[in-house]
């Protein structure tokens, strides 16, 4: 199932996890919105991120163990957004390197970056330590 939120709407919050009986394949989101507000999600495979996060949004992810393949599209990854994503591998950037970094302790997955942009990433604060896992690829459209 795929998931498509409306662009009229800008926050979710969601108290507690949606929850895990919500059988999810992909998501696609648009709105800026909360904590842990996809956490739990076993069957969601995909996300799509076109939205702008905060430091609201810790863990959106969190435990989303099937997800395989994230584009984040925004200038900002938020603390523990892929925590317990045991089967990621996948995780597609930005031409601007994202103000906020991955932790290293959570990388076992390629992080996809534009062509050209391996320079912007290696010099960025938070990205440098990471270079190794980068994958000078695809163009995010």
């Amino acid at each position: 199932m795929l998931l498509i939120l409306p662009e009229s709407i800008r926050l979710i919050f969601v108290m507690s996890p949606l929850s895990a009986k919500t059988h999810f394949k992909a998501l696609s989101l648009q709105p800026s919105i909360g904590k842990q507000a996809f956490s739990y999600l076993y069957s969601l495979t995909d996300a799509v991120v076109n939205c702008s996060l905060t430091s609201d949004a810790q863990q959106l992810f969190y435990y989303c163990t099937m997800l395989v393949n994230a584009t984040m599209n925004t200038t900002y990854i938020p603390t523990g957004c892929f925590q317990g994503c045991r089967s990621l591998v996948n995780v597609y950037l930005p031409s601007t390197p994202p103000t906020s970094a991955l932790p290293t302790s959570n990388t076992g997955f390629k992080l996809h970056i534009p062509a050209g942009t391996l320079s912007a990433y290696s010099s960025a604060t938070n990205w440098s330590a990471l270079t190794s896992y980068f994958v000078e690829d695809s163009p995010l459209s």
